[in-house]
């Protein structure tokens, strides 16, 4: 269940997002973020989770699909049970062990309509949760594209969603950390997001 941040909780878990976002602003063979303050416009996404982004086949560590592929670094296995369904998540990986809870990458893409903007998707995505600002809020760079990163912390922990419009097809991409982790444990989400390919 989502929740609202505090005003002082959120003071004192600004550290780790800040942190986070630094460790995020390297590259990382084909993954390139870097940061800077998101622009704001209102455009509504379409459609629901891709069926033209359909997994076509896995191979040698590598998760294929039609409009992107994944390299699943060691210390991290796909787990199909918790892909599709009514959640649209495309590619469920679940990393190293953290005290009870495990690392985890979810990755969904959705079909949309040209000329919708990335911040407009991402405003319409997030429409739903109960927050009414991010503590992180920033434009970054993904695969050589413009993406956007938001940081919060819920009832699942620290969570870092990155969002990427590209060639009509949105992508989601959310990492959770046990709360007030992220910082510690951000290497492991950089391998993951080293092993990303977007299609041409």
């Amino acid at each position: 269940m989502w929740h609202i941040i505090k005003n002082v909780r959120s003071l004192l878990k600004i550290h780790w997002r800040v942190a986070v976002l630094i460790g995020l602003g390297v590259a990382l063979g084909g993954v390139y973020l870097s940061g800077r303050l998101a622009e704001r416009s209102v455009v509504e996404q379409t459609g629901g989770p891709s069926v033209a982004a359909a997994v076509v086949g896995e191979a040698g560590g590598v998760a294929t699909f039609e409009t992107f592929q994944i390299a699943i670094p060691d210390g991290w296995e796909r787990i199909p049970e918790h892909e599709g369904g009514d959640g649209g998540v495309l590619l469920y990986l679940r990393g190293p062990m953290i005290g009870d809870q495990h690392l985890v990458v979810a990755a969904e893409v959705y079909p949309v309509a040209k000329g919708v903007t990335l911040s407009g998707f991402a405003r319409s995505y997030a429409a739903e949760w109960p927050i009414e600002s991010f503590p992180v809020d920033r434009e970054v760079k993904l695969c050589g594209q413009a993406a956007r990163i938001v940081g919060f912390t819920n009832a699942d922990g620290d969570n870092l969603v990155l969002f990427c419009v590209h060639k009509q097809q949105a992508y989601v991409i959310v990492m959770i950390a046990p709360a007030e982790t992220m910082p510690e444990h951000a290497e492991f989400f950089h391998k993951v997001l080293a092993g990303l390919q977007l299609y041409e």
